[in-house]
């Protein structure tokens, strides 16, 4: 398992990583962005977050991306698990920490970005 591609296997063959969230990263800042706007101006009129219709639709704009990028990197550790077991008897990984990787600020957003773990417990 690595960063530049998702992993490499015995017989020298990689598969590529994907990098869902930074290929989605712009639009999420800018919706994100939206949505904080929002929130100030209702708070701001001292109306409830519940009732305002454009904060609730911004709201589930952010949501959907978030939920993009899950359903995404779900279907790739998914199809990359299933056919790595079809195609080999016997899978060995390296056992790696991942939160003590992601203490080093310059990686974490691509480790997180990677979803090894997620991988580790499909193939388990």
């Amino acid at each position: 398992l690595n960063l530049d591609n998702f992993l490499t296997d015995s017989n020298g063959a990689m598969a590529a990583n994907p990098c869902f969230y930074r290929q989605v990263k712009k639009k999420l800042a800018h919706a994100q962005r939206v949505l904080s706007r929002r929130q100030r101006r209702v708070k701001q009129e001292g109306r409830n977050l519940r009732t305002a219709k454009n904060y609730q639709k911004q709201r589930l704009v952010v949501a959907r991306l978030h939920d993009k990028i899950r359903r995404q990197r779900e279907d790739f550790l998914q199809v990359l698990s299933t056919a790595l077991i079809k195609k080999h008897d016997l899978v060995v990984a390296e056992e790696l920490r991942s939160k003590n990787l992601l203490k080093n600020h310059a990686l974490s957003q691509a480790i997180s970005d990677v979803g090894w773990r997620r991988f580790l417990n499909m193939l388990a």
